[in-house]
């Protein structure tokens, strides 16, 4: 998802929307660009999804001048997080943060006519 780039944000909280009975983890990457091959336009038309793995275009643009960095991880049944009160993970503008990809990896592969909505729900606010 792309980030506004004209405001600062922060993520004060973040809320597992899965199992695990379908969802083995899950990481939050923060991206200063999307890979090769991908932007905004095409982002959108494809569901916002890709494949990163290892035959894959990756999570975001890397090189020495991008930036990449985990901003969340689940697993297992893990809770939610909510950060302490006047604290915040900076995105958007003056961050390094301009798209949130969330990379799921399932406890096993599904039948091709299962629909799954495991995500991540996140707090974000302007205030700092």
């Amino acid at each position: 998802m792309a980030v506004p780039k004209d405001k600062t944000q922060y993520i004060t909280a973040y809320y597992p929307q899965t199992s695990k009975n379908i969802s083995h983890h899950m990481v939050l990457y923060g991206c200063s660009q999307l890979p090769d091959g991908l932007d905004e336009r095409n982002l959108k038309a494809n569901g916002e999804a890709w494949y990163c793995g290892p035959s894959g275009i990756g999570i975001c643009k890397r090189t020495n001048k991008y930036y990449e960095d985990v901003v969340y991880a689940w697993a297992l049944d893990a809770d939610g997080f909510e950060l302490p009160d006047g604290s915040g993970f900076r995105i958007g503008l003056n961050s390094n943060i301009n798209y949130l990809v969330l990379q799921m990896h399932y406890k096993e592969e599904f039948k091709s006519d299962f629909r799954d909505n495991s995500g991540l729900t996140l707090r974000i606010t302007e205030e700092e």
